[in-house]
């Protein structure tokens, strides 16, 4: 890992990694293609903010899932 890539993690580990949520949120919906964040972008937000929602809860669920075994 190069310096420069050691400074950006140190950022985001640092409660940097708030700035960049948005673009994490829209990485996700794009399935980390980064052709496909304009199709994201123009999604109905309603639409969107639920399929958020669900994931939120989903990977909740599966974390509590994770701590019981």
């Amino acid at each position: 890992m190069s310096s420069q890539e050691d400074n950006m993690m140190a950022a985001l580990n640092d409660n940097g990694g708030d700035r960049y949520k948005w673009i994490a949120m829209i990485d996700r919906l794009s399935g980390g293609d980064i052709t496909k964040h304009d199709e994201v972008y123009d999604r109905n937000y309603i639409e969107t903010l639920n399929l958020l929602a669900y994931w939120k809860f989903r990977d909740q669920q599966q974390a509590m899932a994770n701590k019981t075994r």
